[in-house]
């Protein structure tokens, strides 16, 4: 429940489904695909139905986005994570061969690689080191304040406070999940619920990788950044609750079940009241609010009888 409140009241996430456009549609159908591969995973097996679901997402993120192809190697990581690699490389195959035969079937066009872009850009002294230490300065100095809140064209963010607030949270939930972790590798066993995690953790890293590649090579071909955004990563944002919720939750030992209950409470409602901030900001900056016939008139844009 906590985690469907992390989703749900996640201010730019909020603003951004107001909408009905193909960003959201990207972000619902990678999250289906992410939680297939889930299942696949708990179940330790890749069922008819599974398969069935698996291949049906994929070619609905094939029409709905270019970038679709990054799903292509979380799929492959599950093999990681499987009971029986023999099985799994077996349902990779499946997989493989069905992907294959509707790509040629229904003449699905591959994604277009710019192969003059790859093998000589414009820009050959831009390497791929420059590129990383930019994006990670990039991600922390933009992206992050972008990705919980940028609205009226990148032009207004939360509040320096809010911002000051969420970067210590997110401290935070990073030193609890180094706990997880130490404990997880000191563990002889891992449980179903690890390997989840893991793999939840997994599939953002290559999502973040794969677009910091493209980048780099869209820098190198025409010498300025595609300008990355905090929503270009909402594809993962159930991944990044789930891994913000286990950090935070680890910063309390597990025998104290009661105040770990509270403090996850604490965590919901601390995202609906980080919301509420949001409202107010996209309002204020949009809107008018006194006097209030002017902010009704606003506010109901094209339709004032209401």
């Amino acid at each position: 429940a906590t985690v469907t409140t992390l989703v749900s009241f996640q201010p730019m996430f909020s603003f951004l489904t107001a909408g009905v456009n193909s960003d959201n549609l990207m972000n619902l159908l990678f999250t289906v695909l992410l939680y297939i591969s889930a299942q696949i995973i708990f179940t330790g097996r890749l069922t008819p139905n599974l398969l069935l679901a698996l291949v049906t997402t994929l070619l609905a993120l094939k029409f709905t986005k270019p970038h679709w192809v990054i799903a292509l190697p979380i799929i492959v990581s599950l093999v990681l994570f499987s009971r029986s690699s023999r099985r799994i490389i077996s349902a990779a195959t499946v997989i493989g061969v069905t992907i294959t035969l509707l790509v040629f079937g229904f003449k699905l066009p591959l994604p277009e690689i710019d192969w003059q872009a790859l093998t000589s850009p414009r820009f050959p002294s831009y390497t791929l080191l420059e590129h990383i230490r930019w994006t990670l300065r990039h991600t922390i100095a933009e992206v992050i304040p972008w990705y919980w809140g940028v609205f009226n064209w990148l032009g207004v963010t939360l509040p320096r406070p809010v911002h000051r607030v969420i970067n210590r949270v997110l401290i935070l939930s990073f030193i609890g999940f180094i706990i997880w972790s130490i404990k997880l590798i000191t563990r002889r066993r891992w449980q179903t619920p690890d390997k989840l995690i893991v793999f939840l953790g997994l599939s953002s890293f290559i999502y973040f990788i794969s677009l910091m590649l493209w980048d780099w090579l869209f820098r190198r071909w025409h010498g300025f950044s595609f300008g990355m955004q905090g929503r270009y990563y909402f594809p993962t944002l159930v991944p990044h609750m789930i891994l913000l919720l286990v950090g935070l939750i680890n910063l309390i030992p597990a025998k104290f079940t009661r105040i770990r209950s509270w403090w996850v409470k604490l965590i919901g409602l601390g995202m609906i009241s980080l919301n509420f901030i949001g409202l107010y900001t996209i309002a204020k900056s949009y809107y008018q609010f006194l006097p209030l016939t002017t902010f009704f008139n606003q506010v109901s844009q094209y339709k004032p009888i209401y």
